[in-house]
């Protein structure tokens, strides 16, 4: 899950259909890279339940270091399909960081 989802998913920002199939992922096993580890958890959390759920959620997830291989195969999918880095709308762009 990228840090969008993370933080849309714990706030319950999708619709229900959405929330059901993220429902899915998270009791499987939610798996997350450390990008999405370091902006999540580097959020300026309004309050220490909103950051105990996210660290609870972090916590909870198997972490996916990233390596050459990875890095090559994003920037390959992203020269294809034109996408910008994921991003946490948070974490990114709030005038609070």
């Amino acid at each position: 899950m990228d840090s969008n989802a993370v933080i849309n998913y714990l706030g319950a920002s999708f619709s229900p259909k959405g929330m059901a199939f993220l429902n899915s992922i998270v009791d499987s096993e939610p798996i997350i890279s450390v990008m999405t580890k370091m902006e999540t958890l580097g959020y300026q959390f309004e309050s220490i339940e909103e950051q105990t759920v996210v660290e609870a959620f972090v916590n909870g997830s198997t972490i996916l270091n990233i390596n050459n291989e990875i890095v090559n195969e994003t920037i390959a999918i992203r020269k294809n399909e034109k996408n910008e880095a994921p991003r946490c709308h948070h974490c990114c762009y709030s005038s609070r960081v």
